[in-house]
This record gives C-alpha cells, sequence and structure tokens, in this order.
C-alpha cells in the first residue's frame, strides 16, 4: 500500500476495528480516500508524502485508533511535523470528554465517535478540510510577504527600519544624510512592493513576513 494522499482524506488504520466503524459511516463517500495499513509504514514513507498536502491545499488526516494508541505514541507529532497544515481528526469507538482533551492537547484538531451518521462524519470532516485550507492559505500569504520583504533595496531597508524604530521622515533624512524627498520616494517605493495601505499595516506585515507576529 503506498500511502501518498490523493484525495482530501486519508484514512490511517491503526485499528482495523476503528476503521471498519469510520468507513462504515462514510457509506461509500470513503471511495476516493487513501488508506494507510500501519504507523511504521506511515513514519517510512512520511518523507514521501511531503508536498503533496501542500500542493493539493486542504487535507484530512483520519487516525482510526484507540485513545491510548494514539496518545502513547508519536503518531499526531509525526503527522504534524510532516504537514503543518494538515488536519487530524482522531476517530475511535470510545472517547470520553477527558480523551478528547487529551487528543487537541496532543495535536489533534477534532475527535469523533465512531460508528456515526454519515451526516456527522461528513460534518467534521467538512470542518477538517476547511481548517486545512485557511492553514494553506495563511502559510501562502507569509511566503508571499516575505518574497515582497526580500524584494526591497538595502537603501528601501534602511529606511524601513528607521519606520520601524517610529523616526519620522526629516529624521530619516538626517540619519542618513539624504534629502527628504528621497526618504519619501523610498517610503512611497516601500509601501508599494509590500501592498501596504498605511504605515500601521506595513508594520504588520513586515512583522507577520519577519515571524515577529
Amino acid at each position: 500500500m503506498n500511502p501518498v494522499l490523493t484525495g482530501s482524506v486519508g484514512l490511517l488504520e491503526l485499528s482495523s476495528s476503528d476503521a471498519h466503524r469510520v468507513t462504515e459511516s462514510a457509506h461509500g463517500r470513503e471511495s476516493d480516500w487513501s488508506r494507510f495499513s500501519n504507523i511504521e509504514d506511515w513514519r517510512g514513507q512520511i518523507a514521501r508524502l511531503n508536498g503533496h498536502l501542500s500542493s493539493q491545499g486542504g487535507q484530512c488526516v483520519i487516525v482510526a485508533s484507540p485513545v491510548a494508541q494514539v496518545l502513547n505514541q508519536s503518531v499526531l507529532s509525526d503527522i504534524r511535523n510532516a504537514y503543518a497544515n494538515a488536519a487530524i481528526v482522531v476517530a475511535s469507538e470510545d472517547i470520553s470528554a477527558r480523551d478528547a482533551v487529551n487528543l487537541l492537547r496532543a495535536g489533534a484538531d477534532d475527535v469523533l465517535v465512531v460508528p456515526c451518521p454519515a451526516e456527522e462524519l461528513e460534518s467534521v470532516l467538512d470542518r477538517a478540510i476547511a481548517l486545512a485550507e485557511r492553514r494553506a492559505g495563511e502559510e501562502n500569504s507569509a511566503k508571499e510577504l516575505k518574497r515582497r520583504l526580500a524584494s526591497l533595496t538595502r537603501a528601501e531597508n534602511d529606511v524601513l527600519d528607521s519606520l520601524l524604530e517610529g523616526m519620522p521622515n526629516k529624521q530619516i533624512a538626517q540619519q542618513f544624510s539624504i534629502g527628504l524627498r528621497t526618504v519619501e520616494l523610498r517610503r512611497s517605493k516601500i509601501m508599494k512592493k509590500m501592498h501596504a495601505g498605511n504605515l500601521a499595516q506595513l508594520v504588520r506585515f513586515v512583522f507577520e513576513a519577519r515571524g515577529d507576529a
């Protein structure tokens, strides 16, 4: 079994009985899911999966397993470390309120007691895929901001850093021994390259691009 996600949902079958309950609840909707037989295969192939999730946008991984097995192994962290954007749903026959809290703390995004009505499963997967797509969008947004920031010239970066320190244009001109008009032109280019409508937005974009937000 080649564990490469081809659709929006991947099913990691750590428990055949829990996996059966998931597919039973799906009522045929699982035909395009990718299925994984054990955690060893997943760990061995996890590097090969890298890029598939990000290129396809939102992805959901259903972990069909007893709660104790998920919490005692590094299943959730393995998935999360490989795909920060992936949405993880743990599905099991018996999940208590305390189990749910522990699973969410360990890295799961949602839990599902199976078997369940098909509508409930569909609702959980819809939320999970929407979450994964939102994460992918945020990641792409951060990458774009970094690209814009990298496009600034050294002189523009000097002006930008001064702006971030709260310096007015006149003080920046004095610091770098340049004309006030030059500062204004560089500031205008910075705003245009960063697609910022005002100084507050520029500051936020720069912080997000640098990871300071």
